[in-house]
């Protein structure tokens, strides 16, 4: 019994550690999303520099009436 326990710990670190290894950051300029929530909508965000980004914000009120 315990050598199977010291067999699943060691498989399961080392699933974790490829996993881990394995992971890289997305790289890209421009991304498309979604909101959820009371305000839904699509949203676009685009890079303009290593730090700098635009967003915009396409709200759908799937349906809600609004008072005027």
């Amino acid at each position: 019994m315990q050598i199977m326990k010291s067999k699943v710990i060691i498989v399961s670190l080392l699933l974790t550690l490829a996993t881990t290894i394995s992971l890289q950051a997305q790289n890209y300029r421009t991304g498309l999303g979604a909101r959820l929530g009371f305000f839904n909508g699509i949203t676009v965000k685009h890079f303009i520099g290593s730090s700098n980004a635009i967003e915009a914000h396409l709200r759908l009120p799937l349906g809600r009436v609004f008072p005027d």
